[in-house]
This record gives C-alpha cells, structure tokens and sequence, in this order.
C-alpha cells in the first residue's frame, strides 16, 4: 500500500518500504523481505532470484497514478469481457518473446518473417504436445490414425 509505504506478501509477510532513486534519479519505494521468511515458503523457488537476500519490490515512480488508472479502467461496463481474452493473448505473446520473436537472426523482411512463422510453430506444437500430455492423449496413435 503506498499510503502506509508497505508491501505484503502472498504468504501474509509485510515489510516497510525505504525510498531509494531510479534509474532516472526519481524516488521509488522499495520493499526487501527477509530471506528467512522466504525460504521457509512454498513458492520460494519461483519468487526469489537473489543468492543472498529475500523478494525485493520495487514501485515505478508513477505507480500512484498507475493504481488511479488501474481502479478507474476496471469501472469501466465490460472490463471483464474484454480482460479475459487479452490475459490469454498476453501470455501467448510472452511465450512468443520468449523463444526469442522480439530479435530475428536474418536481414531481410522475407527471411524475418519466415523465422517469426517457424517459431509460432515451434510455440505452437509445444503448446499442442502440453495440452495432449494434460488430457492423456497418445500423440502416436493420433498421427498414425491420421495417416
């Protein structure tokens, strides 16, 4: 909360914030939890990338007019609508980033655009094989009965 200047946890765990400098030299808060109380939680390994310390949070230094915009956007009639499909496409372009479709190898639009088709397939068939292993499908099977 910015009001209070602190930051809790998933697993109930609140700290204070102290204001530091950006990047840019503008003030944000920053919010470093105790490694102590971080190991002892279940989702450690997905949280916490330090070697030596707890999460660390830090706020951008406009998150008091990103939280206003936040709240005034999710008034709006049919934001609910509109944000479930936008999550899933979010996430299937962080994916595609992922595998690297932000930066192409090649020069030339033809050989950029034949690598971001090739990596859309490769993101595609990985989501394919995920989906067949979760309904416990035989991949085998499925191609041989196609054949």
């Amino acid at each position: 909360m910015l009001e209070t200047q602190t930051c809790t946890c998933p697993q109930g765990y609140t700290v204070t914030g102290q204001v530091v400098k950006d990047k840019k030299g503008r003030e944000v808060l920053k919010f470093t939890f105790e490694r102590a109380d971080c190991e002892t939680c279940p989702r450690f390994t997905s949280c916490v990338h330090a070697k030596k310390t707890g999460r660390t949070v830090t706020t951008h230094a406009h998150e008091a007019l990103l939280q206003q915009a936040r709240v005034r956007h999710q008034r709006v009639e049919g934001f609910k609508a509109l944000y479930n499909p936008r999550s899933a496409v979010e996430r299937i372009i962080g994916e595609l980033v992922y595998h690297g479709l932000r930066q192409t190898r090649y020069i030339g639009e033809r050989k950029r655009r034949l690598q971001r088709l090739w990596t859309a397939a490769a993101v595609n068939l990985k989501r394919l094989f995920a989906l067949a292993q979760a309904n416990h499908i035989d991949l085998e099977a499925a191609i041989t009965a196609l054949a």
